[in-house]
């Protein structure tokens, strides 16, 4: 391991982030478990729902009958 002119290592620094990035991303998923953040997107209904499908097909339906 090389020593800076400081007295530390070039290692240590990366060492030290990589256990914080670690302890971090841990901390937040504890936090996101405990207490999740509220996402409209993830609560967002894309597309339409049942109900207007059931609509659509009795309007497609009256719109097929013709009594001519």
């Amino acid at each position: 391991m090389l020593v800076n002119s400081d007295g530390t290592s070039e290692g240590q620094g990366i060492t030290t982030m990589v256990i914080w990035t670690s302890l971090t991303t841990y901390a937040f998923a504890i936090r996101e478990f405990i207490a999740p953040t509220y996402r409209p997107e993830r609560h967002y209904m894309r597309g339409p729902g049942p109900a207007c499908a059931r609509r659509r097909n009795a309007v497609s339906i009256s719109a097929r009958a013709t009594f001519h």
